[in-house]
């Protein structure tokens, strides 16, 4: 008996955080994920602020060592406000052959946790995995 095994690689992978400056952001070259409705009621939600000073850059690399750009924003406390992709990930996440319920449901619980910093992993992490499985 011959056992079979599929065994998917990991393609993208998290790289280099860092704060940057809003001014810097040309938000033209980003493709904005829709947050949860719990942050509904914040003017800055699902929108960049060129003044908010809680502003990260994420880098993504494939197994190639090509890096991407997810870019997010957060409040005071950490709830992020803003999360958003670079347009050249566009054509894998929005991949029409793979289904996107898991990936909006991640998505929706990113600011349920306790801490800005498991927010942030978590945003992240959702887009990795999302990329992940859109590329196997």
């Amino acid at each position: 008996m011959i056992l079979t095994v599929s065994v998917h690689a990991q393609n993208y992978s998290r790289g280099e955080q860092t704060v940057i400056q809003p001014l810097q952001v040309m938000i033209e070259n980003y493709t904005i994920i829709t947050l949860g409705k719990e942050i509904a009621n914040d003017p800055n939600a699902n929108r960049f602020d060129k003044s908010n000073l809680y502003t990260y850059l994420q880098l993504i690399r494939d197994n190639t060592g090509k890096d991407y750009q997810v870019l997010f924003q957060t409040n005071f406390a950490g709830k992020l406000l803003l999360l958003a992709y670079g347009n050249n990930l566009s054509a894998i996440i929005n991949n029409t052959e793979k289904p996107q319920n898991v990936f909006v449901n991640c998505v929706k619980q990113v600011n349920d946790h306790l801490s800005s910093i498991q927010n942030a992993e978590a945003a992240i992490k959702c887009i990795i995995d999302r990329l992940n499985y859109c590329s196997n």
